[in-house]
């Protein structure tokens, strides 16, 4: 198993908080980290998870991918697509000194079936202008085992909210959203590449308040973009629509 360097490590959790009982459940969760493997190539993973209800999915409601083609070169390897709901695990708050922990353990195996839990582990031989994979050789079976550990550390944070009033044939409707960042750690392995993190990242938290419905956020590409850098954050958002293909 080859070691890695970490550079970024971001959570984001989603939480729905009823206005009437002044509670919260959590219905979204996302992961995400930077890291650089022995070669120099830098790597990112991200695993996101929505609770069915309130939202509504296929055949899981938990998202990955991961790809060493942050820097598009012509042999680099990347994967996307659906895992079990249950592989990922744990849950976060707003609280800035508490230790919260999430943890992700799935085999990366290809599967292409229709019916089945859709992942895809790829070999990109070509790239377009906008860093598109336009040729790739598909790696059949098992690519590797991804497991990380995330948890929260008290160095910094940044927190914001956003107040929402909806109006539609005369009803009235009201969200808040907060969108905070922690600082984090973490450590595991990425299919192959042991990511080990002792006190370096960040954390996100994103909670949102609706009087009527929970209210869609962004994909995590576009809400963790002041926390990325350009191609971090642009490979992320070609693995999320490559996953909603």
């Amino acid at each position: 198993m080859h070691k890695a360097t970490l550079f970024v490590v971001i959570l984001l959790a989603a939480n729905l908080m009823a206005q009437t009982t002044n509670t919260a459940t959590t219905v979204a969760t996302c992961a995400e980290v930077t890291f650089t493997a022995p070669d120099g190539t830098l790597g990112t993973f991200f695993v996101s998870h929505v609770s069915s209800p309130p939202f509504f999915c296929d055949l899981s409601c938990t998202e990955l991918g991961y790809s060493f083609c942050v820097i598009p070169v012509p042999g680099c390897r990347e994967g996307f697509g659906h895992a079990p709901d249950g592989t990922l695990t744990g849950s976060l708050t707003g609280n800035y000194l508490r230790h919260d922990k999430v943890a992700f353990q799935y085999e990366a195996v290809t599967n292409i079936g229709e019916s089945d839990l859709r992942f895809l582990n790829v070999v990109c031989n070509a790239f377009d202008q906008y860093a598109n994979c336009i040729d790739e050789t598909v790696i059949p079976g098992d690519a590797g085992l991804i497991q990380l550990n995330f948890s929260k550390i008290p160095v910094w944070a940044f927190l914001t909210t956003n107040n929402q009033k909806y109006i539609f044939n005369g009803a009235i409707s009201t969200a808040t959203a907060f969108d905070d960042l922690f600082s984090a750690k973490a450590f595991g392995s990425v299919v192959g590449e042991t990511v080990n993190s002792p006190g370096g990242g960040q954390v996100g938290f994103e909670a949102t308040s609706s009087s009527t419905r929970p209210q869609g956020g962004p994909a995590a590409s576009e809400f963790l973009r002041p926390q990325l850098t350009e191609a971090v954050r642009r490979r992320i958002e070609l693995l999320e629509l490559r996953i909603m293909k």
